[in-house]
């Protein structure tokens, strides 16, 4: 019996080996495939992660290419409106320069406009053209020239200075002003 077991006990060892080795082969096996799905996961995850990073560099160079384009768009707008602002500074100052003669022809022809909208009482000046005005009281007031006619009655004021009507040019025909003004720039 010695020999059955013997026999019997080395089946059993040869049959647990032969099971040891199919299960550590398996295992490898199953070992490699985990680690080869991982290897590719990863491999997937690093060219995901460069995709981003491409889409991210992108995006970033756009958004600072339209931040560059927007604040180039606005310090031209900004020159712009210097180069306005000063055009009508300019055109204040050579009001200063007209001749007397001249002067008080404009005033006389916007007193006579003035005269047929309302029936004046005063007219509001600057120092200098009071004498323009006879026979009609004359109130001194900080304006470029031109007038402001006021009713007898004080209830309506026309206001004919060259103050507003620099300003009016400036909010009604600003569009005119800055074609003029830029012209070249539409066909560069």
């Amino acid at each position: 019996m010695d020999e059955g077991i013997e026999s019997l006990k080395s089946e059993i060892i040869s049959k647990a080996k032969d099971d040891a080795s199919s299960r550590i082969k398996e295992a490898n096996q199953e070992a490699a495939r985990i680690i080869k799905e991982a290897e590719s996961k990863i491999e997937s995850r690093r060219r995901e992660s460069e995709e981003e990073a491409k889409f991210l560099i992108e995006t970033s160079k756009k958004k600072a290419l339209i931040n560059a384009e927007i604040e180039a768009k606005r310090m031209e707008l900004e020159a712009k409106k210097e180069v306005i602002d000063e055009v009508f500074e300019k055109a204040k100052s050579r009001i200063m320069d007209i001749s007397d003669s001249k002067i008080n022809s404009i005033n006389n022809s916007l007193y006579k406009k003035a005269g047929k909208e309302i029936d004046i009482g005063k007219v509001y000046c600057n120092k200098k053209d009071s004498k323009t005005f006879k026979g009609v009281e004359t109130i001194n007031t900080e304006i470029l020239g031109g007038l402001i006619a006021e009713s007898k009655d004080g209830l309506i004021r026309v206001d004919y200075s060259f103050d507003i009507m620099i300003e009016s040019i400036k909010e009604n025909d600003i569009k005119e002003v800055v074609d003029i003004l830029f012209k070249n720039e539409k066909s560069d």
